[in-house]
């Protein structure tokens, strides 16, 4: 019976001396076999060098070797976007050192690949604070905006994220100035007034029409402007329409009218679709509020 062959090792990518004709050798000494041509292509600056013969010398009948000032980490990364390869995974972490390469070298399409992974939902959902300060340090003024509304439902002040060294401290006042312009444009839209009224848009829209026409004492009309006046002010530190419909906020205005023979029956329906209708309009506020994006 034959031995099955043992299995060949497979170099890793760009590691195969006899692929290429040139080599690129990182900061930690990593050696990458790639194709001038593929990296003419992709960089410009590549393009002129091996066209002026700059590139260092080599011994006759080997390739040249060309040394670079950034790790294998990102020449790992790069590579594959100059070769027409399948792209690798990329991390937040990755896309600035991957747009400084590409700016340095002039790779046009990793610059705009990396501005595009800053789109991807699970950066933004999980790093808005740090999307946003990619985003002005790349110009991406849709990027940022998108970014800075996801922040509004986080913390007063933002967490940390090593991107903000990357931009300016005016970059981060603006965010918390657009914070603070939202706070005030959403908490407008449930203002109550001195004489206790329910602001002049609700008058006319099906906001807890019963509770706001019940006659008990102290009235669940009473306690649906108290409600109004919670949420008025946690919207101004939290500028999220989500706060509508919490429970915190609706809590006390269900317990009270549970007391009512008026309107128990009706009042988790009732909230909820009135919760619905202020989610809206706090919403559409905040939408008209503008990001200044500054780099």
């Amino acid at each position: 019976m034959s031995v099955p062959a043992a299995p060949q090792h497979q170099p890793e990518p760009y590691r195969d001396s006899a692929i290429g004709d040139v080599i690129i050798r990182t900061s930690d000494g990593v050696e990458f076999h790639v194709h001038r041509r593929r990296l003419s292509d992709a960089s410009p600056v590549f393009a002129d060098m091996f066209a002026l013969g700059r590139e260092t010398a080599a011994a006759a009948g080997e390739k040249p070797d060309v040394a670079v000032s950034e790790p294998s980490a990102v020449w790992e990364k790069l590579l594959p976007f100059c070769h027409l390869a399948e792209e690798p995974p990329i991390t937040l972490d990755d896309i600035p050192l991957l747009l400084e390469a590409g700016r340095k070298y002039r790779m046009v399409a990793v610059t705009w690949r990396m501005r595009a992974y800053l789109f991807r939902p699970e950066f933004l959902d999980e790093k808005p604070f740090a999307v946003y300060a990619l985003a002005c340090m790349t110009g991406v003024p849709r990027v940022a905006a998108i970014a800075a509304r996801r922040t509004l439902a986080g913390p007063l002040y933002p967490e940390y994220a090593k991107e903000y060294g990357y931009v300016s401290g005016l970059a981060l006042y603006n965010l918390l100035d657009f914070r603070r312009r939202c706070g005030i444009a959403a908490a407008d839209v449930v203002s109550i007034t001195n004489s206790n009224e329910v602001p002049a848009w609700m008058q006319f829209s099906p906001v807890l029409p019963d509770m706001k026409t019940c006659g008990s004492v102290p009235g669940c009309a009473g306690s649906f402007v108290a409600y109004m006046e919670r949420l008025h002010d946690a919207l101004k530190l939290c500028p999220d329409s989500s706060l509508a419909s919490s429970t915190n906020m609706l809590s006390p205005v269900i317990a009270s009218a549970l007391r009512c023979t008026s309107c128990a029956s009706t009042i988790f329906e009732d909230t909820m679709r009135s919760a619905k209708v202020l989610e809206s309009k706090i919403a559409e506020a905040i939408a008209k509020v503008e990001l200044v994006v500054e780099a």
